[in-house]
């Protein structure tokens, strides 16, 4: 991933406006048929037309995106489960600064939170009554494009500042059904103040990791704090052992779990990470499968836990807590080699625009779409969430994310295009990680086996 450089950009960030939920006339969300979603793109319309070259026979269409739609009036939902405080800024700039130049269009926004959004967003679709703005996870997202929910959105732009690996995250057949517009970095975060108040440098090997551990249970400070009252929060953890010590060194890990030609029981390298995995539990507080996502951003946020694993949107929501917060990041030392050290760079959800057989709002939604994988869009994100951006941004979007940056060549992994679990794999494998690990003792052998079991019943 190429390195973001440094300069300043002075935005004003626009407060979020009440968040609002609604429902779209299902007769207008049905996906295209087949014969429609073979449409041939539309024409790029330039603003000054040039004179017409004689064998022209006629004029060109206007591209999904630019200002040749409708100027009846419009409404359509954006349907998200961005719980940060500078996420949501930047959903509500997409569509203050889209409906400033369309006041005919109404852009409501509904938020959900994580565990509840892949389930919603099937079930609107089912009904009709889907969001014409949505995302999808690597598990979701070839589900959807094959359940024909993800319009083509190819030609809406030429998404020249997404590097390619980025942007082939949503490319199925050669077409894009969804872009990831932010790249997430999943590492520990901790507090830079108390690690510096109580002398604690940044461990790089694991058992670093664990002595620091111990001084800040001595100093009455929670080591870790887990969130994994939410599912999601715990595979987080479990993916900063597991992926660098199986996907990285097999792509097709994932699918050799699905297709049975792998098992867990026999898998040395699982197991071991998940061996490292389980002799943190003591140092995960006295309920983590009580602790939601929420409470980690506050635990953070007032000192009461000094570290935890996640995902670099994180930033945004400790310092909308607490904007005086010193955060800083690093990778999980696994082993006691401090070259296994990596930084887990992966591209974010894919973000779609719901194949609607209304052309009109079809139309519409693409050419807010645009302005969603815009530089402008892009620029706004990247200070307002401190984030990473799919795309190539020119901004400063804070310590954090520039130490993150420092992590370049051997020391990151860049997890792109890699097939994950499905659906169906994906809740098996998470239940049973939640049943194992929430235990006094966790026996990494059961857990294996028990997941060979699960999964062998849908193969």
């Amino acid at each position: 991933m190429k390195k973001r450089l440094i300069a300043i950009l002075m935005i004003a960030l626009l407060a979020c406006s009440s968040l609002v939920a609604c429902t779209v006339t299902p007769a207008s969300n049905e996906p295209a048929k087949e014969s429609e979603k073979e449409a041939e793109p539309e024409a790029e319309a330039e603003a000054d037309e040039p004179e017409a070259e004689p064998e022209a026979a006629a004029e060109p269409e206007a591209e999904a995106g630019d200002d040749e739609i409708t100027s009846d009036p419009i409404e359509f939902t954006w349907l998200h489960h961005l719980q940060e405080e500078g996420k949501q800024a930047w959903v509500q700039y997409c569509v203050d600064r889209f409906t400033e130049e369309h006041p005919n269009v109404t852009i409501n926004i509904e938020i959900l939170t994580a565990d509840q959004y892949d389930t919603m967003v099937k079930t609107k679709a089912a009904n009709g009554d889907a969001p014409m703005i949505f995302d999808a996870s690597t598990t979701t997202f070839p589900e959807y494009v094959a359940a024909g929910y993800c319009a083509d959105v190819t030609d809406v732009s030429d998404y020249a500042d997404f590097p390619e690996d980025t942007l082939n995250q949503g490319v199925v057949d050669g077409k894009v059904y969804g872009v990831p517009l932010d790249v997430n970095a999943y590492c520990i975060f901790y507090n830079k103040d108390l690690f510096a108040e109580l002398g604690l440098e940044v461990p790089t090997t694991n058992s670093e990791l664990i002595a620091v551990c111990d001084k800040l249970v001595e100093a009455g400070v929670q080591p870790f704090s887990g969130g994994f009252a939410e599912q999601w929060c715990e595979r987080i953890f479990v993916n900063n052992y597991a992926d660098p010590a199986t996907v990285m060194l097999n792509p097709k890990w994932y699918e050799e779990k699905m297709d049975g030609t792998s098992n867990f029981a026999d898998d040395e390298a699982w197991k071991s990470a998940m061996e490292t995995f389980a002799s943190y539990k003591k140092y995960w507080g006295d309920d983590p499968f009580a602790v939601t996502w929420s409470d980690v951003q506050n635990d953070l946020a007032t000192g009461k836990a000094a570290m935890t694993m996640n995902g670099s949107w994180i930033i945004s929501g400790v310092a909308s807590i607490n904007p005086d917060f010193n955060m800083g990041a690093f990778p999980v030392p696994r082993t006691e080699d401090p070259a296994d050290n990596k930084m887990i760079i992966k591209p974010g959800n894919n973000f779609c625009v719901f194949n609607s057989d209304d052309e009109e709002l079809l139309k519409v939604a693409k050419a807010f779409f645009k302005f969603m994988c815009s530089k402008e869009s892009a620029e706004f994100y990247a200070v307002s969430a401190s984030g990473l951006t799919g795309a190539i941004v020119d901004v400063d979007a804070g310590p954090c994310i520039n130490e993150i940056n420092s992590y370049q060549g051997d020391a990151q992994y860049v997890q792109a295009g890699i097939v994950t679990l499905t659906s169906e794999y994906n809740s098996v494998y998470q239940d049973i990680m939640a049943q194992q690990t929430n235990q006094d003792e966790i026996d990494v052998q059961a857990w294996a086996e028990a997941l060979d079991e699960g999964f062998a019943q849908i193969q």
